[in-house]
């Protein structure tokens, strides 16, 4: 019977640090663009580094044809990948010149890294910055090739720190990172497993979160606000949350007046919102009263996926396990997925009716539909 898991991390239960890991706002935008081997690894640091990032996302390869694609995307800004290709500046050196806006980086074996590189010829369109490490990895668990490697969130952190300076931020971070690091080492000691014995790999866990079945689980989603821009160091504010209790369908929904600003009509519309249907609840300090007010202790946060995630209040991040649906269901069916809509198509489920106002009340009642499927799924 295989161990309880956390789905957020991929580790057993008993070694999941999710709740320790530290909440950072950073200026420049990370986008970790990672193997698709590696993404249920227990080891991988790509996670680790997302959930603390306020401005992070992680995208996994999509397999075609033997190969790990990814669709080219485009920045606004300046943007550069960190690869150490032969004529990459050093970002030290380009730190200088102008702040970046994005950061690009590969995640996986470094052998995985250079094919995600070579699969996708459009990154080497990119500009490319290297780093010099001044000291060697704090990586124990897994090997890198030379000394001077660093594991993704280790490059990630010395790249912030170069880039937004004040690296001390960047610490507790650090030290999440290294206790996972001793953890696994003395469970290695105390087992007598070695690294240097190859084993059978074995194969994740298919198995569906059993809180979805189980427990309490408060289903929330969310639209932030028009004015959240990457070159704004703070936490994008939240214009509308929309929640549903899993069990009893109830409702609750409000918004909060955006302080930097209130939305345009075009930005409304791409919400599938009208002015009307705007009244303001509170202001943007009255999101988390109105969060814990609909929150019980023992509740378990349900979101779609890790976008809504990173827009909850950071108390009530440590207070709560949280659940991503979509992470369930591609654990579920061993690949990826699109919006909620995609998945309802894919498995034949009837669209249901919205939740709420405009497109987060649709999105609610779709990932609704979908976490019950899921919590009715063969254990």
């Amino acid at each position: 019977m295989p161990r309880p898991t956390c789905h957020r991390c991929h580790r057993p239960l008993e070694l999941c640090l999710c709740a320790a890991v530290p909440q950072i706002d950073n200026r420049t935008e990370v986008v970790v663009l990672q193997h698709p081997r590696e993404r249920t690894h227990p080891f991988g640091s790509a996670r680790m580094l997302v959930s603390a990032l306020a401005r992070s996302r992680l995208l996994v390869a999509s397999r075609q044809d033997g190969r790990a694609i990814f669709e080219p995307f485009t920045s606004s800004g300046r943007v550069a990948l960190l690869y150490p290709r032969p004529d990459a500046k050093d970002l030290c050196e380009l730190a200088e010149q102008a702040p970046l806006d994005q950061l690009i980086l590969l995640d996986g074996t470094w052998a995985q890294a250079h094919r995600l590189y070579c699969d996708n010829p459009w990154l080497s369109a990119l500009p490319h910055v290297q780093l010099r490490p001044e000291r060697p990895s704090r990586y124990k668990v897994r090997r890198e090739p030379r000394p001077e490697c660093l594991s993704t969130l280790e490059a990630a952190i010395s790249a912030l720190g170069i880039l937004e300076g004040d690296s001390d931020r960047f610490e507790p971070l650090l030290t999440v990172f290294e206790r996972m690091n001793d953890e696994q080492l003395e469970r290695r000691r105390s087992t007598g497993d070695s690294p240097r014995v190859r084993h059978r790999p074995q194969r994740s866990s298919r198995s569906v979160p059993e809180a979805l079945s189980k427990g309490r689980v408060v289903l929330v989603y969310a639209e932030a606000a028009e004015l959240a821009t990457r070159a704004d160091p703070r936490r994008p504010e939240v214009l509308q949350w929309v929640a549903t209790r899993m069990g009893t369908g109830e409702v609750e929904e409000a918004f909060f007046r955006p302080s930097r600003g209130d939305p345009s009509p075009a930005y409304l519309a791409r919400l599938g919102l009208e002015g009307e249907d705007v009244e303001y609840h509170a202001s943007q300090d009255g999101a988390l009263a109105w969060l814990q007010r609909i929150l019980q202790p023992e509740d378990v946060i349900a979101v779609w996926n890790g976008s809504t995630l990173k827009l909850l209040p950071d108390e009530l991040r440590r207070r709560h396990d949280a659940i991503q649906v979509k992470a369930a269901y591609c654990n579920l069916r061993g690949g990826r997925c699109g919006d909620p809509a995609d998945v309802l198509a894919q498995e034949a489920l009837p669209t249901p009716p919205p939740a709420g106002a405009g497109r987060a009340g649709q999105r609610l009642a779709e990932a609704h539909a979908i976490a019950t499927w899921l919590a009715k799924q063969p254990k």
